[in-house]
């Protein structure tokens, strides 16, 4: 099930309904700079309400584990952390979830991210794809969305004698 505040902003491309989808703690979890990587965990799992979801610290190491599926977090002391427990977040959650960042929150200390099921995600780019590539960003190994810039794309602009 797609969130409804997700399906409209998506649906009219308003930048007023992504900026209030930052502060939105039903669909969205915030991840500042600072952030305990276990928390990262537990906030994607407020959202989700999965009861299959954890992070657990043996001794330097942390795991994430969902559904049985268990993933070590290959952190290493920087800011880059927090991103890479994003990555090793999305490793175990997939193939059922998958997590994104919203552009909006790019260029703050603190990402807003949102974790939607697979088939959410894929419904949502069969219905805008151009919206949510522009809207969402997919994480990947680099950018680091906390130690590089995140390149975000605007909307494409009609020339001027298309408005004619």
């Amino acid at each position: 099930m797609i969130p409804d505040a997700i399906s409209s902003a998506v649906r009219d491309d308003d930048d007023a309904a992504f900026e209030a989808l930052l502060s939105n703690e039903d669909c969205c979890f915030a991840v500042d700079w600072r952030e305990e990587d276990d928390e990262i965990v537990r906030s994607c799992e407020t959202v989700l309400r999965t009861d299959r979801l954890s992070a657990e610290w043996q001794g330097e190491d942390l795991f994430v584990t969902f559904a049985g599926k268990r993933v070590q977090v290959p952190l290493t002391g920087t800011p880059a952390d927090r991103h890479l427990t994003l990555l090793a977040l999305n490793q175990a959650l997939s193939p059922e979830f998958e997590v994104r960042m919203l552009y909006a929150s790019v260029g703050s200390d603190t990402g807003v991210f949102v974790p939607l099921r697979a088939e959410a995600w894929t419904l949502l780019e069969q219905e805008a794809p151009d919206v949510v590539a522009r809207r969402f960003h997919k994480l990947t190994q680099t950018p680091n969305t906390f130690t590089d810039v995140v390149p975000v794309p605007s909307k494409p602009r009609r020339r001027w004698w298309e408005f004619w």
